[in-house]
């Protein structure tokens, strides 16, 4: 092995095939290397190490795997390469007249990382993709202690001329690392050999349609560097590449409105052209931009001479969006067949068939039945329906969400309150690789129990009538017996409950449960970091189930230790945001396996947006209602407005958006059409945002 030193950084590189196999920064106590432990992650293939990569022509892969060191010394080292077919290493007329030459050098507090591509031959060289794998630590571990101390977040950004990954330490405490791209364009990025929930696969960060002249070369740098929180990661792009730092308030905002960033760092930059309208920000100057269209709307932002580009979202109005979203599930999303069990239960949709979605149809074509059943995360769809009948009181809406009530009472809840799989019951326990039915409890889910919960308050809060209540009641018995009180599900607002009971003067029930919220709530701020496996290791939606937990009985209580113990949690749940100018990135949590175990096109890869970030702007939406804190408004409607793009004007939604755009070899960055549990993202609109929509509502009808 290679070793490169100096004060700041200590890297390691194969003396073999050049790839780099540690980084450490030399400030960090831990001694995280930033870099996957290539012998304990068995994902990553020998040939996809760091700084390895491909080339592609048309339908032609060539590859650069074994490099012959002709340079190294304790602070540079350079490694020498030929591409060669993917499918043909042997043979000289399938290799490419090219040559690869990594250089890496120590230079003060940045490690400096050089690819030159020199085309050998006498005739153009035009390549349709150029990828460099490019993977940080991002897995999810079984986590012990101190654990996510040594895992990264990974937030990419490719934008052309401005691209990078800002790596965020799982556990928030800095130094955090970044890589910034400041020669070569880098326009895609690629995730390959992922298939597990628990590690974010192999990122490939991909240049386009790149020519090489005969005789010259193309050279792509990438620069390594430190920083302590997301200001000095700006000032440091910056600083290194010329691009100004831009602040915004949110990138998706309902047509008409303004939306406006602010110029914290000038740099390099030029002029920024959205259509026909051209702006010269200077520093310190806010700029407001009206968006005035539906859709996509991209900005190009000039800058040293480069270009890279911004992207908003133009929202339809929001009252007709939900209107829409509640008649295309009362119409299309709920069985109406008498005979059958599921007659008033909502069911996926897939678009593109222009059918409901049951398992009968899809046994042994998909790999995860339970999760395209006629329950568990489906129960969004009544939550919302519920929760939106404030807004628009409608016979019709009334009568479905009777009908779909009567559905889960007689099949989903259980005579003892356990909260069934599926109306199926325990005969689906074949869909979890058991043969015998018996082996598996198919109320096993604590999950299910919460979702059921919040469909019940809804219907309560609408009706006032204590059925749904005692209801209520029965199910959180049933879980508090049946799960510790560290069990990760999330969805229920217990302040809602308790303050339900008390209305209705069911006071030995408002203090038992209290005591049961309590006793949780204490069990969280305990666990501190130590989060015990659920359906994926560690990920957002379990981080903000806990802080959303935590806050809501702070504010059931004003128990000031509950309170504290939110806060550390709320740290780590900003870990997963990220702040790339895409509407779709931008203050959204990360999330990356929910496309395979949810979408139609069974996708792995980061789902940006994904409904379940919604929960994040939930807890933002607490704290800030609790604090205060502006800010906190503003990060939780950036990302509810984002989710909104999942919804289409007809009614018709989308289960989230795939941003690689390949996954495993497989075409990305799209929409998958499956209309699945996405519907939680408006039911976590209308907690934080009701209100407010109530009050445009009513200015419209005046």
């Amino acid at each position: 092995m290679l070793q490169l030193e100096n004060s700041h950084f200590h890297l390691v590189c194969s003396d073999q095939d050049g790839s780099m196999r540690s980084l450490v920064l030399k400030a960090d106590k831990r001694g995280m290397n930033w870099l996957p432990d290539t012998d304990a992650e068995r994902w990553i293939p020998a040939g996809k190490r760091w700084g390895l990569g491909f080339a592609t022509i048309a339908d032609r892969k060539y590859v650069w795997r074994t490099g012959r060191q002709v340079h190294g010394n304790s602070d540079a080292s350079t490694f020498e390469y030929r591409l060669d077919r993917a499918s043909s290493f042997e043979d000289a007329e399938e290799r490419l007249d090219l040559t690869l030459t990594v250089q890496r050098r120590l230079v003060g507090e940045t490690v400096e990382e050089t690819f030159i591509f020199t085309n050998n031959g006498d005739t153009y060289v035009n390549l349709d993709e150029l990828g460099i794998y490019s993977t940080f630590y991002d897995a999810y571990p079984v986590i012990r202690q101190g654990a996510l101390a040594y895992r990264a977040h990974m937030h990419i950004w490719t934008g052309g001329d401005l691209s990078y990954i800002r790596c965020i330490r799982m556990n928030a405490k800095g130094p955090h690392l970044a890589m910034l791209t400041v020669e070569g364009r880098v326009e895609e990025y690629q995730v390959e050999n992922k298939q597990s929930s628990n590690q974010r696969g192999i990122i490939a960060l991909t240049g386009k349609r790149i020519r090489i002249a005969g005789g010259h070369s193309y050279r792509v740098k990438r620069i390594f560097f430190p920083y302590a929180d997301e200001r000095y990661f700006h000032h440091q792009v910056t600083k290194y590449s010329g691009y100004p730092h831009l602040a915004f308030d949110r990138l998706a905002a309902p047509v008409g409105e303004n939306v406006r960033f602010d110029v914290k760092e000038q740099g390099a930059m030029e002029k920024l052209v959205i259509g026909e309208r051209v702006y010269y920000p200077q520093e310190n100057e806010a700029i407001s931009i009206t968006l005035d269209k539906v859709g996509l709307i991209e900005g190009k932002i000039h800058f040293n001479g480069k270009q890279s580009v911004i992207r908003w979202y133009g929202i339809p109005d929001v009252g007709k969006l939900l209107e829409k979203r509640a008649a295309f599930i009362v119409s299309k999303q709920q069985l109406r067949s008498e005979g059958d069990m599921r007659d008033g239960a909502f069911l996926p949709y897939d678009q593109e068939a222009d059918r409901i979605v049951k398992v009968e149809d899809i046994e042994g074509l998909w790999g995860s039945i339970p999760d395209r059943n006629d329950a568990r995360e489906r129960l969004g769809m009544g939550a919302f329906l519920a929760a939106y009948y404030r807004l628009n009181p409608s016979a019709k809406n009334m009568e479905a969400l009777s009908c779909y009530y009567r559905f889960i009472k007689t099949y989903i809840i259980g005579e003892d309150y356990r909260i069934w799989d599926s109306c199926f019951g325990q005969s689906t326990a074949k869909y979890y690789g058991t043969s015998e039915s018996e082996t598996k409890d198919m109320a096993f889910r604590g999950f299910n129990y919460f979702f059921v919960c919040a469909f019940l308050m809804k219907m309560y809060r609408l009706t006032k009538d204590p059925l749904y209540l005692q209801d209520t009641v029965g199910v959180l018995a049933a879980y508090f017996d049946k799960f510790a009180l560290a069990d990760l599900s999330f969805g229920l607002n217990p302040n809602e409950v308790v303050q339900a009971l008390k209305e209705e003067r069911l006071d030995q029930e408002a203090e038992r449960l209290t005591r049961s919220f309590v006793d949780k709530a204490y069990a969280f701020v305990r666990m501190g970091e130590q989060y015990e496996p659920s359906e994926v290791n560690y990920e957002q939606s379990t981080v903000a189930g806990v802080v959303m937990y935590l806050l809501d009985v702070y504010r059931l209580t004003g128990d000031r230790f509950i309170r504290e113990g939110a806060l550390k949690h709320l740290a780590l749940l900003e870990c997963f945001d990220g702040c790339q100018p895409d509407f779709r990135m931008y203050g959204v949590g990360l999330r990356h396996w929910d496309g395979y175990w949810f979408g139609k096109y069974e996708l792995w890869g980061d789902t940006l947006p994904h409904q379940w970030s919604t929960l994040s702007a939930y807890a933002y939406y607490r704290y800030y209602q609790i604090t205060a804190d502006r800010t906190y408004y503003d990060k939780a409607l950036r990302c509810l407005y984002a989710n909104l793009c999942l919804f289409r004007e007809t009614g018709a939604a989308d289960y989230a958006f795939i941003y690689p755009h390949k996954v495993n070899g497989r075409p990305g960055h799209l929409f998958d059409p499956i209309s699945n549990d996405q519907d939680w993202a408006l039911y976590f609109l209308l907690e934080c945002l009701e209100d407010r929509l109530l009050l445009t509502d009513s200015e419209e009808s005046s």
